[in-house]
Formats: C-alpha cells, sequence, structure tokens
C-alpha cells in the first residue's frame, strides 16, 4: 500500500454487499489493521435526490468565504457539545452539518484554511486508542470535506505514503489509526470543513453510505487504474 495512491482491497465473497452493517465491519477492520487510509464517501447516496455537495454548492461557498473574512486559519461551528453561535450566521452550512452528514453528532467540526505552499501536519484529527471494529464504531471518526481548492495541488499525505489531490465538494473518511499531511502547493488558498463524526442513532444510515460509496470507490478505481477520484 506504499506510495502515491492506493486502489481499495477487494471485498471478500462472504462479505454481502447489500448489507452496510457487513461492508462497514469488513472495512472498518481494513482500517484497524493499516489495509486502508481512507474512503471517499458519497453523501450523496444517504440524502434526497437533489443533494448538492456543500463546496459545490454556490450558497455554501458565500458562507465559507463570510467566515474567511475574520481572518482566522481555522474557525469552530462545533466544540464541547454544541454549536458555536457564529454556527447560525451560515444557516445553509449549518443544516447540511445537522441534515445531511449521516452521524448523530461531532467530536468538533472547523473550518480549516491553507495558505499557498503551506504545509499541515503531521498531525491527527482524533487520537483513536482502540483495537477492534466495535471500538472504533463508537468512536470519533475523522471526515475532511473540501470547499476550495486550487485544482489538485492540495494534497492529502496519509502516514503510509498514500496520497490524493481534494477536489471542492468531495468527503473523505481518514483511518484514525494514521497521522496526515496536507501540502498547498497551489497559488490559492484551500478550504476544509474538518469534523469527527459521532454516529449514535445515524448508524444504520452512515452504514448505507459506507457500503454505497465502497462500490462506487471500487468501480472507479477499476475504470481509472488510480484510486484518485470520482
Amino acid at each position: 500500500m506504499k506510495g502515491p495512491t492506493y486502489s481499495l482491497p477487494v471485498i471478500p465473497k462472504d462479505v454481502d454487499q447489500q448489507q452496510g452493517f457487513a461492508v462497514t465491519k469488513w472495512f472498518f477492520d481494513q482500517m484497524i489493521t493499516n489495509n486502508v487510509p481512507w474512503l471517499n464517501v458519497s453523501f450523496r447516496s444517504v440524502n434526497p435526490p437533489d443533494y448538492v455537495p456543500i463546496g459545490q454548492y454556490f450558497m455554501g461557498r458565500v458562507e465559507m468565504d463570510k467566515m474567511k473574512a475574520q481572518g482566522k486559519k481555522e474557525l469552530f461551528l462545533y466544540h464541547t457539545n454544541s454549536f458555536r453561535p457564529i454556527a447560525k450566521d451560515i444557516p445553509v452550512t449549518y443544516d447540511w452539518l445537522k441534515n445531511c452528514v449521516p452521524c448523530e453528532t461531532f467530536g468538533f467540526a472547523k473550518y480549516l484554511w491553507i495558505a499557498p505552499g503551506e504545509e499541515v501536519g503531521p498531525t491527527q484529527d482524533h487520537n483513536f486508542q482502540g483495537d477492534t471494529v466495535f471500538d472504533l464504531i463508537e468512536d470519533d471518526l475523522p471526515m475532511h470535506t473540501a470547499m476550495k481548492m486550487p485544482g489538485r495541488d492540495c494534497r492529502l499525505i496519509m502516514e503510509d505514503g498514500s496520497e490524493i489531490g481534494y477536489v471542492e465538494g468531495m468527503t473523505l473518511l481518514l483511518n484514525p489509526k494514521q497521522k496526515y499531511t496536507i501540502k498547498n502547493t497551489g497559488n490559492t488558498d484551500a478550504c476544509l470543513i474538518i469534523k469527527t463524526a459521532r454516529l449514535g442513532i445515524q448508524f444504520q444510515r452512515f452504514c448505507d453510505m459506507v457500503a454505497r460509496s465502497y462500490w462506487v470507490q471500487a468501480n472507479q478505481d477499476k475504470k481509472e487504474g488510480d484510486g484518485q477520484s470520482r
């Protein structure tokens, strides 16, 4: 799995790909054993047909620019078990976090801006200390949503050496056992919404998303041969 890219491991025949929990349990086991660095997840697969990724929706971008005007490198929208008051000033993004992300609540959620030439990390969004799939299910799961990108010149580099260029609108579910580095080699700022998800009563919806996202990414890997985008 070393190198600049990776392709998803083949799901065993004894795992029913129609069962969200079965696929998620298998995929989480791959995370715990460090066989996968991330999954490019599809929120669209568990939202209404008219869903538009927040990083591609003009009002999401307008609200991002509004928050950037405060001049901070990072800005928390959710922290210490509640939404920050500032989140109410960006209603579209607030609604997206509450209703479109398949989790009950968050450990945190924040904007992060990365300037041209800047490098962030190595770091982790949450230090996972568990040993089993069920430990992972009950813990905080890190996700990165790309809001604004300088093409593919802002890259995520995982501890195992795997890399992917962020694409506006994509959300990556990261392996919480690995540290990561973000490098912006482009000429403009990049912006992410980074969050750690707590599944709770949204567990089944999350599992359905993982199963559907695995199928989409695995087929994209076969089509493009590099596992980099969808």
